[in-house]
Formats: C-alpha cells, sequence, structure tokens
C-alpha cells in the first residue's frame, strides 16, 4: 500500500532513501534542510534522481522536492529524518510549528534525536507527534555526483523503537513494511540509540589510524585497511563497556559475536546483507581527516551521551572516555561538551528507574 512519506536530509542517505522509496511506489516528498545541502541543490533543479546498486535501481522523480519543512510535513504523515546530529536543532526549529499530533517522525542512525525532539516540543509546550528512532539507516549510501546516488548494500536488521516505546508497534506498522524482514522492534528508544553500528566502527579504528590518515590527505579506506587485529580487540571492549552501560538500564544493545569484528570483515559488514558488502565497503574511501563526521558526529553525539548516562548510573567507562579525551585533544575541540547533556535528553534530575520510565510511557513521571 502507497504511503505518503517526507524524507529529509539532502545528503547521502536522504537522497537513497528517496530514490528507493519512490521507485517502491509511495509518494515522497523530499526536502533538504537544514541548507539546503549543496548536493540538493541540482536534485532540486533536475527534479530527479539516479539510483545504482543493491536497492531498486532507476530514476526516480519523487512526488515533489522543497527546501520548505511546512510544505513536506503538510503533505505527509510518516516524515523520515536523515540529517547529522550536529544539524538536528535547526531542525527542531523548523519542525516544531508544522508538527501534528497525527504526524509520526522517525530519526535513522538519530544519535538520541528522538529525545532531544521530545524535550524540545516539551518545552514549547507543542504537539505529541509519535517519535521514534532507528539503529541505523537502512542502507549503505554514497552520493556518486550531482543527482546520483549509490547504494552499497542494504542493512539486514534495523532496530526501531518509538517514543513511548509503549507504542513501538504502531510506528513498526507503517516503517517494516517499507524494508520487508529488516526492521525488529527495539524495547525503547535507548537500546536503538545504543545499538548504532557507527559508534563501534569509526570511533576507535579512526582514532587509531589517524596517522596513516593525515599522512595521505585522507587517500585511506577505513573498512578496508584500518581494521587490523588490534584494533578489532578494541573494538570488542568497546562493544562490552556501552554493554554494561545499557545493563544498568535493564537491556542489551544489538549483540555481535567476536568473529564478527575480526579482519578483513568488520562489525559493520555484520549489519550489512550479502557478500557484496565487503567488497562495496571496502571501497569507501575516508575519512579525510580528524575533522570528519566519524569522529565529530561520533564522539559528541554517539558516545558522550552514553558516558553521562554511565555516571548516572555509577558504571565506570574507562575506555569510552578515553577515545572522547583523545579524540578532543585531536581534535583541538571538547567532544564531551559538545554533545548533548542530560537536560537536552529531557532526563535531568531523573535516577536510573526513572529515566527508564520515561523511556516506555515517553514522559517524565
Amino acid at each position: 500500500m502507497a504511503q505518503s512519506i517526507a524524507v529529509i536530509g539532502g545528503g547521502h542517505a536522504g537522497h537513497g532513501m528517496a530514490a528507493d522509496l519512490t521507485l517502491a511506489g509511495h509518494n515522497v516528498i523530499f526536502c533538504a534542510h537544514p541548507g539546503p545541502a549543496a548536493a540538493f541543490q541540482e536534485t532540486l533543479r533536475r527534479g530527479r534522481i539516479e539510483i545504482t546498486g543493491h536497492a531498486r535501481t532507476g530514476v526516480a522523480a519523487p512526488r515533489a522536492m522543497t527546501t520548505d519543512v511546512g510544505e513536506a510535513l503538510g503533505a505527509a504523515r510518516l516524515v523520515q529524518v536523515l540529517v547529522p546530529a550536529m544539524r538536528q536543532p535547526a531542525l527542531f526549529d523548523a519542525l516544531a510549528p508544522h508538527l501534528r499530533d497525527e504526524h509520526q517522525v522517525v530519526f535513522w542512525s538519530g544519535y538520541l534525536g528522538s529525545l532531544r525532539l521530545a524535550a524540545r516540543l516539551r518545552t514549547l509546550r507543542g504537539p505529541h507527534p509519535l517519535i521514534g528512532e532507528a539503529s541505523t539507516v537502512p542502507y549503505s549510501v554514497r552520493l556518486l555526483g550531482p543527482a546520483r546516488v549509490h547504494v552499497q548494500a542494504v542493512a539486514a536488521s534495523v532496530l526501531l523503537a518509538a517514543l513511548p516505546g509503549e507504542r513501538t508497534a504502531e510506528l513498526l506498522a507503517a516503517c517494516a513494511p517499507l524494508w520487508p524482514g529488516v526492521i525488529q522492534p527495539a524495547r525503547h528508544v535507548l537500546q536503538a540509540a545504543f545499538s548504532n553500528p557507527n559508534l563501534l566502527a569509526h570511533t576507535a579504528p579512526v582514532l587509531l589510524n589517524l596517522g596513516r590518515i593525515e599522512h595521505t590527505a585522507g587517500d585511506f579506506y577505513l573498512y578496508r585497511e584500518g581494521i587490523t587485529p588490534a584494533v578489532a580487540r578494541v573494538m570488542i571492549a568497546l562493544h562490552h563497556e556501552i554493554g554494561r552501560v545499557a545493563a544498568a538500564y535493564g537491556f542489551q544493545p544489538r549483540q555481535f559475536q567476536e568473529g564478527e569484528f575480526a579482519p578483513p570483515a568488520s562489525v559493520v559488514e555484520a549489519v550489512f546483507a550479502g557478500p557484496e558488502s565487503r567488497a562495496e565497503l571496502g571501497r569507501s574511501r575516508g575519512p579525510s581527516g580528524v575533522q570528519h563526521r566519524y569522529l565529530t558526529e561520533d564522539l559528541p553525539y554517539g558516545l558522550a551521551p552514553i558516558a553521562r548516562l554511565a555516571r548516572l548510573a555509577g558504571v565506570a567507562t574507562p575506555l569510552l572516555d578515553g577515545l572522547l579525551a583523545l579524540g578532543s585533544a585531536a581534535a583541538g575541540r571538547d567532544f564531551r561538551r559538545e554533545g548533548p547533556d542530560l537536560e537536552a535528553l529531557g532526563l535531568a534530575g531523573l535516577d536510573v528507574s526513572s529515566v527508564v520510565a520515561c523511556l516506555r510511557a515517553g514522559e517524565r513521571l
């Protein structure tokens, strides 16, 4: 059954989702905000997207393309958000005046954007849309040029939860048919966010390869060159440490077997389907340097909130804290301070049991 879907985000993932869902027969409104991204300008001019790779392929012409969030939300009930975490506050400002109670808003690889939007709407005494968070995007996608996108792989499993968690089935009913067999329910949005594979696949491997990355000026292939046995051991240790924080809140993030971290494969490929993913991801060049989003997004918006929740629960996270400190020193920034604090997440003043209750009910009790 065709749905009317707003895809918000004019980068790699936004282009991929907008094209794939259009070719699946849905009424897609493709919206770039904030920005719009430079890559979106030519797409807007052409009114179509060429998509190749492992999703649906061909030339997709979404029902509409726009930079007006109000136009996008006015034409769709299901809102797919694919913007970097650091740009989410600007998006919240644009979303708030146009959201309605009947909207369903999903943050894909959202870095707790679900909690941040809910907290912002509470302060504004705004509407009560159903907000959700997914552990990752359904595809690994790269823009090849203006209005041209390539899907390297489609995810085998993505965790999705609603805020409140008790309404996850509603969100699953809207999203699961879009990618049959891929979308699985999470207990709550914290479980989805803790299961984001980028936290493992990007942070430690990039930091442990910075010398090579800078020496080659980005002529580097992280998934092919950067995950050696020693690096994989650090990834495994980080996975276990994040799991201990999750356990303090009564849940378990997506589990990986230690063999899934072993070179030449990595935890990234464990998330995606098919033997083609290794070769495809191995051709992904980069990151380009210390200011790349693999650090500037995954450290402050991925690991830093986990560190805050760990302190609230009294769980020691020496490796996670060390990665934050090392990345901050290397980039000349304070990634811990850049990330959202508990107030921005709507969790300030709560203890562990109250946080869990908030995740389930969607409101502070």
